[in-house]
């Protein structure tokens, strides 16, 4: 049995974070696996802190086993100060994440990759007639004027297209634009996994990446210190040939839309999902994280919850914050 611990179970909206532990539980139901959601940190042998900053400033509280991330910060400065990851894993979505915090100085505990799985019944081929379908172009935090070049390059081919924009659609827009898609380009900024351009591989839809190379290619760029511009990145760590081809450079773009427009028949992206990145194989992988410590997947089937409390903040703690609530207003007022 896993006790859980994200903020997000008490929200409904669809963001990269809530696909993590909404996917995995789903994975977890699937594979008949026991867990529990935001219970006292001490309520069982297995313990995730997926998201909760809170709960990881707890973290010595707890003698479960402990897996923590990936969606607590963004880089490892970032951690609270003081914070002991002793015998813990901290989990990120892809390697090229971990490479980046082992250069980083990360140190603290082990660090692993796991992606989460996908759903793939719920994103799925459609029965749309190929005839009337378009391209969809999907954009995300890049440089404006490749949007201009791109949709250009479409215009040229004389390719029906759309236009998607992170962050101006809701998820049941985006099923019904995948419904309607015959061919992707993804021009986005790097990503750690990149959740929902996985689910469009599982609709089987093939897919041009224009690649992201560095972190410095995000608009507006993120927090990154300038060290960490020539690392490698990418805007699919999760990607083959069955998926469609990536290019870095826009000029090879008419080529490659040729290309797979050509060949269509040779991708398969959604037998890629299905192969690598099923809720099913997942959920499995991330119940063998908890190997490291010699709990195995079958004494973790019959484990019971040793608490039904809800995970909690200690008084101490609570004090505290309010105490830098109040400092935090008085230094405002003056």
């Amino acid at each position: 049995m896993i006790n859980i611990i994200s903020t997000q179970a008490r929200h409904s909206n669809i963001t990269g974070p809530a696909k993590v532990f909404r996917n995995l539980v789903k994975g977890l139901d699937k594979i008949g696996y026991p867990y529990v959601i935001n219970r006292d940190l001490n309520a069982t042998k297995r313990l995730w802190i997926h998201d909760d900053l809170v709960a990881l400033r707890h973290l010595h509280y707890s003698k479960s086993r402990k897996v923590v991330g990936p969606n607590l910060v963004v880089m490892p400065g970032d951690l609270p100060p003081g914070i002991k990851l002793d015998d813990t894993i901290y989990i990120q979505p892809s390697d090229w994440v971990v490479g980046m915090w082992r250069r980083a100085g990360f140190d603290h505990c082990s660090i692993k990759a796991w992606p989460v799985g996908i759903d793939t019944d719920e994103f799925s081929p459609s029965s749309f007639p190929m005839s009337e379908r378009q391209v969809l172009m999907y954009f995300k935090r890049r440089d404006p004027q490749g949007v201009v070049s791109i949709l250009e390059t479409l215009a040229n081919l004389h390719l029906p297209t759309r236009l998607i924009i992170y962050g101006t659609y809701t998820e049941a827009e985006f099923k019904q634009l995948l419904n309607q898609t015959s061919l992707i380009i993804w021009y986005g900024r790097h990503e750690s996994q990149g959740i929902a351009l996985l689910e469009a591989l599982a609709c089987d839809l093939p897919m041009i990446v224009c690649d992201a190379t560095s972190v410095a290619q995000e608009i507006p760029t993120h927090p990154y210190t300038p060290e960490f511009f020539n690392f490698p990145v990418t805007s699919a760590p999760f990607f083959n040939a069955q998926c469609g081809l990536k290019i870095t450079d826009l000029n090879q773009l008419r080529l490659a839309i040729t290309e797979i427009l050509d060949t269509r028949a040779r991708f398969h992206p959604r037998a890629f999902i299905l192969e690598s990145l099923s809720l099913e194989s997942q959920a499995r992988a991330f119940v063998a994280l908890w190997e490291h410590w010699q709990l195995s997947f079958e004494d973790g089937r019959t484990e019971q919850c040793l608490s039904s409390k809800a995970f909690s903040p200690t008084l101490a703690f609570r004090i505290n914050q309010l105490g830098t609530r109040v400092q935090r207003r008085l230094r405002q007022s003056v």
